[in-house]
């Protein structure tokens, strides 16, 4: 996919690693990235966030005028419940922004559900959502596909949307190595941080000093091999 869709990520450092996997709140390598992403965007408006709910732990760190949300868990005490192929209950042409994390995965066909979501936002409206990529599979209730950023693009592109950017999600190659395999044996949480800190040495041997993002060869290389994708578009 072309270069100017790609939004580099920041690179690791250890003020990062202390602020989002010392002192920040215990979660899966992946979701900490997503939460860090999405803690620094501010919603004007209104906003629907599919797949959310009163109960998602994220919930807190959105900020936002006006929350409502639609899924299909009435334990996520969203504001409407639907069931699978069920049509969006929520009105046309109204929202400032549609959000949704880590929900595209579970369902066996997106297509539909992207141009209900492109429906449902105003003109100029802005849609963001995070999913998994190089992930282990996690049923709920099931888990169908892991779409690449060209997938993203052209589906984006084809239900209307512009100002396509994608934000590949990674720490870097040992602890995306490491969360695919499924950590299976013991001492899971150590050798979770221990290769998040051999990244650190990775990342300090491999880019130039000073450099700050997954940018030049070295970035594109490890842009293929995220945890994961943050996508934001326009109507």
């Amino acid at each position: 996919m072309s270069s100017s869709h790609i939004k580099a990520a920041p690179l690791p450092s250890f003020k990062r690693y202390r602020s989002l996997f010392l002192d920040g709140e215990k979660a899966s390598v992946t979701r900490v990235l997503q939460y860090e992403l999405i803690s620094r965007e501010s919603f004007s408006g209104k906003l629907l966030d599919f797949g959310g709910g009163d109960n998602a732990k994220y919930k807190p760190i959105i900020k936002c005028g006006d929350y409502e949300s639609v899924n299909i868990d009435p334990g996520m005490e969203p504001t409407w419940v639907t069931k699978v192929g069920e049509d969006l209950p929520c009105p046309m042409n109204h929202y400032d922004n549609v959000i949704s994390l880590n929900t595209f995965e579970h369902i066996y066909d997106v297509r539909p559900i992207i141009k209900s979501l492109y429906g449902v936002l105003k003109s100029g409206g802005k849609f963001t959502c995070a999913l998994p990529f190089l992930y282990p599979v996690h049923a709920h209730p099931d888990d169908f596909f892991r779409p690449t950023a060209s997938w993203w693009l052209k589906t984006l592109t084809d239900s209307g949307f512009k100002d396509i950017k994608i934000t590949p999600i990674l720490w870097g190659p040992f602890s995306t190595g490491i969360i695919c395999s499924g950590l299976p044996g013991p001492f899971k949480r150590f050798r979770v941080h221990l290769n998040l800190l051999l990244d650190l040495i990775y990342i300090k041997l491999r880019f130039e000093k000073g450099q700050s993002h997954f940018t030049g060869k070295a970035g594109e290389q490890l842009n293929n091999h995220a945890l994961g994708y943050f996508i934001q578009a326009v109507k």
